[in-house]
């Protein structure tokens, strides 16, 4: 059996449901050519019951939590074409932003602008790393003020 490989383009961006822009998950190149010219069916089988896992995995970090993946092989011979129908659905959205500073860091001006520039804000498309990007920025903040190591609590996505 042979398997032909559809990639959807790599650098290409697309529109989601909300109209922001969020980029393709990257093309898995663990099923290298060699490989696709001559997969079992158990393989076949196998990688059908990862994909789905794997594309919902890869749409997380834009803010897709409830994205549907639908699997469908289409055969013409030896040859077998696999492809992925993906419904992102809505992507979540801030509802509500917390934040307190506590201890010797809480009258620290440069603290003080880091936490107010916080990301994202309620309203917008969480964004992981956005969100990693902002609390790393608040940290290094208060490790050069020699203030101590920030904990976070997140409290939930949905």
């Amino acid at each position: 059996m042979r398997l032909r490989w559809i990639e959807a383009g790599r650098a290409e961006r697309h529109r989601g449901r909300t109209g922001g822009e969020c980029p393709r998950p990257p093309v898995d190149r663990s099923l290298t050519p060699e490989l696709r010219g001559n997969v079992s069916q158990t393989r076949l089988a196998y990688l059908l019951s990862q994909a789905p896992a794997e594309v919902l995995r890869g749409l997380e970090p834009y803010g897709y939590y409830d994205a549907k993946v639908v699997p469908e092989v289409i055969r013409a011979g030896e040859q077998v074409t696999v492809r992925l129908a993906i419904e992102l659905g809505d992507p979540v959205m801030v509802r509500e932003l917390k934040l307190s500073m506590h201890g010797p860091g809480k009258d620290d001006a440069a603290v003080a602008a880091r936490v107010a520039s916080f990301h994202p804000l309620p309203g917008e498309l969480f964004h992981h790393s956005i969100y990693e990007g902002s609390k790393a920025t608040v940290a290094r903040v208060l490790a050069s003020a020699a203030i101590l190591t920030p904990s976070w609590r997140r409290t939930g996505w949905k």
